[in-house]
């Protein structure tokens, strides 16, 4: 073995050896070892600290013992001032058999690492679990003769006095056109077993407010708060964060919604019950008058910057301008800034607007503050009509800064550009340099065409071929709107909701189990792009089966 060879083994286990050293085994404990048959049996894995988890597989059956995702949740504690945070992913076991079992094995990612989760032994009795909570009411009582259930919910339910929701915004006090931001907050005490989820048939209201679901922001928050006088743990739901922009004045109340309260036991799906969302009150103030001429509209703090691609140029030469205005704000209201400020002083040039280019991205800028943060890059052609000096002047932009409450302006002096005489060429100079450059660059092109086919001839055929052996599936027309209406009923529901909800639909039992398969599988993707990356059979199997359903319960 060389000394190279024994270098790579080397690092294989150095990486082998590393890699287990950041991924930190969880913690994996049943919610009991023994259970009655057909008592609820809950499974639970605790990560360590806030990590980014996965369930590639939502159930997972072996030997008739079935393993169900219900969802996750944080927790945070503290021990002698030293704060401790874990993540919990719940899963529900379900199995008809009794004696001793044990779960499937399955696999869980964890900031992108697979993690094998070992069976587990647990044991199940021959006598049959039975709940005697009382019924809640007499309908309940009559859909238990009837249907031959017994209601357990009076036992499993939680305290209401144990959780309130409310929904929270940074600021109580903005300008028409200011963002804020909006989150949902859980005040909660003693809510083991249990989770929350938002009720998806119910949309949060926002009257008069521009909404936007942002993706990738983390709320933080204090561990616990005081809720009418008892302190209670707080737990954001970070699912959905909310950027708000108020259209008009006034005052209003905005986040009303419910949520439903969730556990693992297999009544909670027919027994869900909601808790209604406490909105914020936010009063919304119109902005001060008289504004400056050239103002757009713009709530913010920014600054503009301009920079050209040279300060010397010939006459009939183009100059490229590059402006960019930065800062906390939407900045969706600045168009185009450089044309607007020639048609107010004489540029002297024309000018074409190339283009431009917006990056924006919602973050924390300070002590509880977050905030859009906006960079806008309008590109700019400009030819001098002249020759001598071109001067564009100072150019401004105005905007109103809601931290001080009062409209500002940012100037920048655009850079002079000396414009010189324009360089005449002859006519012999043209075709010297003509009949010089022309048979290099055939030589070129030629030398390099032939260097591309021969290092590149086996990527050129075997592409050739897939192109030639490539057989598109395209969607018609009909089963595009079909699978589009389809993701619109489904909306955001995934698992327990949206199988309750497809039966309360009419949809039947195989087309519901198709479509929670096929969406586990493609981590719940909307069905139009699942269909894309399907098999041919797969993609057959489920128009068949949207075809088979449009003629039976409910029309797709």
């Amino acid at each position: 073995m060389n000394s190279r060879n024994a270098m790579k083994i080397l690092l294989l286990f150095f990486l082998i050896f590393v890699s287990r050293e950041v991924s930190a085994e969880p913690l994996v404990h049943l919610s009991k070892s023994k259970i009655k048959k057909g008592e609820p049996l809950q499974l639970e894995l605790d990560f360590e600290g806030r990590p980014s988890l996965e369930v590639p597989q939502r159930v997972v059956t072996q030997n008739q013992v079935s393993v169900e995702y219900l969802g996750s949740q944080d927790n945070f504690s503290m021990v002698n001032g030293k704060v401790f945070q874990k993540r919990t992913l719940k899963f529900r076991v379900v199995t008809p058999k009794d004696g001793r079992l044990q779960t499937p094995a399955f696999t869980v990612i964890e900031n992108g690492n697979s993690i094998l989760i070992p069976p587990q032994t647990f044991e199940v009795t021959k006598e049959k679990y039975s709940n005697h909570a009382q019924n809640l009411d007499e309908f309940d009582s009559l859909f238990d003769r009837v249907f031959g259930f017994q209601k357990r919910l009076g036992s499993y339910l939680p305290n209401l006095d144990d959780i309130h929701i409310v929904f929270r915004v940074n600021k109580n006090r903005v300008y028409i056109g200011e963002t804020l931001v909006g989150y949902y907050l859980f005040f909660l005490r003693d809510m083991t077993g249990w989770f929350l989820e938002r009720n998806q048939q119910v949309n949060p209201e926002f009257p008069f407010f521009t909404v936007e679901l942002l993706s990738n922001v983390s709320i933080e928050a204090p561990l616990t708060d005081e809720y009418n006088g008892v302190v209670y743990n707080l737990f954001p739901y970070q699912r959905e964060v909310y950027a708000l922009s108020p259209l008009r004045k006034g005052k209003y109340k905005i986040g009303k919604t419910n949520f439903l309260i969730i556990d693992g036991a297999l009544e909670s799906l027919f027994s869900q019950k909601s808790i209604e969302a406490e909105p914020s009150e936010v009063t919304v103030l119109e902005l001060p008058q008289p504004s400056p001429s050239n103002f757009s509209g713009e709530v913010g703090n920014y600054k503009v910057q301009v920079k050209v691609s040279s300060e010397q140029i010939y006459f009939g030469e183009p100059v490229q301008v590059n402006l960019e205005i930065s800062g906390i704000g939407t900045g969706v209201l600045f168009n185009d800034p450089l044309t607007h400020h020639c048609k107010m002083y004489t540029c002297k040039a024309r000018i074409s607007f190339l283009g431009e280019k917006r990056d924006r991205n919602f973050t924390k800028v300070g002590e509880g503050r977050y905030a859009f943060k906006t960079n806008i890059q309008f590109q700019y052609s400009i030819f001098p009509l002249q020759e001598g000096t071109l001067d564009l002047g100072n150019l401004s932009i105005n905007f109103f800064n809601p931290e001080v409450e009062e409209y500002q302006e940012s100037t920048i002096q655009i850079p002079k550009i000396e414009v010189l005489p324009k360089v005449e060429i002859s006519e012999e100079q043209i075709e010297s340099e003509k009949n010089f450059y022309l048979p290099v660059l055939s030589f070129l092109l030629l030398g390099s065409l032939i260097f591309l086919l021969y290092n590149f001839k086996e990527d050129l055929l075997f592409y050739i071929q897939k192109i030639i052996h490539l057989q598109l599936h395209f969607l018609d027309a009909q089963t595009l709107e079909k699978l589009q209406e389809l993701d619109k009923l489904i909306g955001s529901k995934t698992g327990s909701l949206l199988k309750n909800y497809l039966y309360s639909k009419g949809f039947s039992s195989a087309f519901i189990n198709k479509i929670l398969q096929i969406k586990s599988e493609h981590s719940n993707k909307k069905l139009v792009d699942i269909y894309k990356t399907l098999k041919k059979e797969d993609k057959e199997e489920l128009i068949s089966l949207i075809q088979r359903q449009s003629t039976g319960g409910e029309k797709i």
